[in-house]
């Protein structure tokens, strides 16, 4: 079982590295071991690319969670 459920999906548009603004979409996730629903911008919602995202985002909250232990 995943450790994460995406909620919703919304279209959106956000500024790249660069300042520029990005058409692609708003994916609200909930990372269950954290009880936590965020958000995170994806250009576009090919599966490789959301999952890469969200992995990627869980990670860096999981090493979140180990501070302090």
């Amino acid at each position: 079982m995943a450790d994460y459920k995406v909620q919703t999906v919304q279209p959106d548009m956000y500024l790249d590295a660069g300042g520029k603004p990005v058409r692609g979409y708003l994916v609200r996730v909930e990372f269950l071991d954290f009880g936590e629903i965020l958000d995170i911008p994806v250009p576009n919602l090919d599966t490789e690319t959301v999952q890469n995202a969200i992995e990627n985002l869980l990670a860096q909250r999981q090493a979140l969670a180990q501070l302090g232990v």
